[in-house]
Protein backbone atom coordinates (compact mmCIF):
# COMPACT_ATOMS: atom_id res chain seq x y z
CA UNK A 1 0.00 0.00 0.00
CA UNK A 2 1.70 3.23 -1.16
CA UNK A 3 1.11 6.36 1.20
CA UNK A 4 2.45 9.94 1.02
CA UNK A 5 4.63 10.86 3.78
CA UNK A 6 5.09 14.52 4.65
CA UNK A 7 8.50 15.98 6.33
CA UNK A 8 7.51 18.16 9.07
CA UNK A 9 4.26 19.76 8.02
CA UNK A 10 4.91 19.86 4.47
CA UNK A 11 3.15 17.08 1.88
CA UNK A 12 5.58 16.07 -0.62
CA UNK A 13 4.10 16.54 -3.77
CA UNK A 14 5.96 15.23 -7.57
CA UNK A 15 6.94 17.70 -10.26
CA UNK A 16 7.45 16.22 -13.32
CA UNK A 17 10.60 16.69 -15.76
CA UNK A 18 9.11 18.41 -17.97
CA UNK A 19 7.95 21.54 -15.62
CA UNK A 20 11.00 21.30 -13.41
CA UNK A 21 13.30 22.14 -16.77
CA UNK A 22 10.64 24.69 -18.16
CA UNK A 23 11.27 26.10 -14.50
CA UNK A 24 14.70 26.22 -15.13
CA UNK A 25 14.15 28.37 -18.60
CA UNK A 26 11.89 30.67 -16.16
CA UNK A 27 14.24 31.87 -13.89
CA UNK A 28 17.12 31.66 -16.14
CA UNK A 29 15.11 34.26 -18.13
CA UNK A 30 13.84 36.25 -15.51
CA UNK A 31 17.58 36.60 -14.41
CA UNK A 32 19.12 37.53 -17.95
CA UNK A 33 16.21 40.39 -18.38
CA UNK A 34 16.68 41.51 -15.26
CA UNK A 35 20.53 42.35 -15.93
CA UNK A 36 20.11 43.35 -19.31
CA UNK A 37 16.99 45.46 -19.39
CA UNK A 38 16.32 47.05 -16.26
CA UNK A 39 20.61 46.97 -14.42
CA UNK A 40 22.16 47.81 -17.81
CA UNK A 41 24.73 44.95 -15.55
CA UNK A 42 26.60 43.95 -18.56
CA UNK A 43 29.03 41.66 -16.51
CA UNK A 44 26.00 40.11 -14.77
CA UNK A 45 24.52 38.99 -18.36
CA UNK A 46 27.86 37.32 -19.21
CA UNK A 47 27.73 35.18 -16.30
CA UNK A 48 24.24 34.55 -16.69
CA UNK A 49 24.46 33.72 -20.50
CA UNK A 50 28.31 31.24 -19.59
CA UNK A 51 26.08 29.59 -17.15
CA UNK A 52 23.40 28.67 -20.09
CA UNK A 53 26.14 27.26 -22.17
CA UNK A 54 27.75 25.77 -18.52
CA UNK A 55 24.05 23.98 -18.41
CA UNK A 56 23.61 23.04 -21.86
CA UNK A 57 20.62 24.97 -22.20
CA UNK A 58 18.61 26.56 -25.65
CA UNK A 59 19.64 29.81 -26.10
CA UNK A 60 17.03 29.81 -28.78
CA UNK A 61 14.29 29.25 -26.38
CA UNK A 62 15.48 31.72 -23.84
CA UNK A 63 15.74 33.96 -26.30
CA UNK A 64 12.26 33.46 -26.93
CA UNK A 65 11.13 34.31 -24.04
CA UNK A 66 13.42 36.89 -23.63
CA UNK A 67 12.04 39.17 -26.48
CA UNK A 68 8.58 37.01 -26.78
CA UNK A 69 7.28 38.26 -23.53
CA UNK A 70 6.75 41.91 -22.77
CA UNK A 71 6.36 41.23 -18.89
CA UNK A 72 8.79 38.67 -17.85
CA UNK A 73 6.42 38.25 -13.95
CA UNK A 74 3.50 37.18 -15.96
CA UNK A 75 3.71 33.80 -15.57
CA UNK A 76 0.74 33.09 -18.12
CA UNK A 77 2.60 35.02 -20.49
CA UNK A 78 5.62 33.08 -20.20
CA UNK A 79 4.34 29.81 -20.42
CA UNK A 80 2.20 30.61 -23.59
CA UNK A 81 5.28 31.74 -25.46
CA UNK A 82 6.98 28.67 -24.31
CA UNK A 83 4.14 26.27 -25.33
CA UNK A 84 4.52 28.16 -28.90
CA UNK A 85 8.13 27.68 -29.32
CA UNK A 86 8.19 24.40 -28.07
CA UNK A 87 5.22 23.41 -30.29
CA UNK A 88 6.80 24.89 -33.59
CA UNK A 89 9.96 23.16 -32.54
Amino acid sequence: MATLHSVGRKILTYISPRVKEQSAYFKITRDISEAQFYLGNRFQELYLWQEVADRDMEVSRIENLLYGCFFHDDEEAMVEADREYMARK
